[in-house]
């Protein structure tokens, strides 16, 4: 699926205020150089210099931006990323840990979650596919989640220079 047939997607499934927020961090996406990929029906990839950033997900009558795969580079990702996040950010992060695998992504595949220590802290039964979720990120909840993607690519960019 296409980003625009996503889009039209996500307008069918949306209210207006939710819609309103994708929009805008599809948008911040853009300006910041960010490519899109389908990953299904319902799932936008998002890397940055080919490296997995995040996944732009669609529920039922909400959409989620989920982080730090353990697969794939983005878990090793997060561990180079994770000095940066400091602060109200870090208790964002924190407080937005998905230990409650597939409740809320509706992911089939988090039937292993898997014991992690983040920031120094040790989780029981992280989800194995999804280790941070936002749920309709709005207002300071979507700025959060674009300082996120900011970290990332900073730490990509500064990866590859070294």
């Amino acid at each position: 699926m296409s980003e625009k047939k996503f889009v039209e997607l996500a307008g069918k499934m949306l209210d207006e205020a939710k819609m309103k927020n994708l929009l805008e961090f599809s948008a911040f996406l853009k300006r910041n150089k960010l490519k899109k990929r389908n990953m299904g029906a319902k799932n936008l990839g998002v890397s940055y210099n080919s490296v997995d950033v995040c996944t732009v997900r669609l529920q039922e009558d909400f959409w989620l931006i989920t982080y730090f795969k353990d697969y794939y580079n983005q878990a090793h990702l997060f561990n180079k990323c994770e000095e940066f996040f400091t602060g109200e950010l870090k208790d964002f992060i924190i407080s937005n840990i998905n230990t409650v695998p597939g409740s809320v992504t509706g992911c089939k595949n988090c039937d292993i979650p898997k014991n992690k220590t983040i920031f120094g802290k040790s989780y029981d039964e992280v989800c194995n596919c999804h280790q941070i979720v936002i749920k309709n990120p709005c207002d300071k909840t979507l700025e959060y989640a674009k300082e996120i993607v900011i970290i990332a690519i900073n730490t990509i960019s500064n990866k590859e220079a070294n």
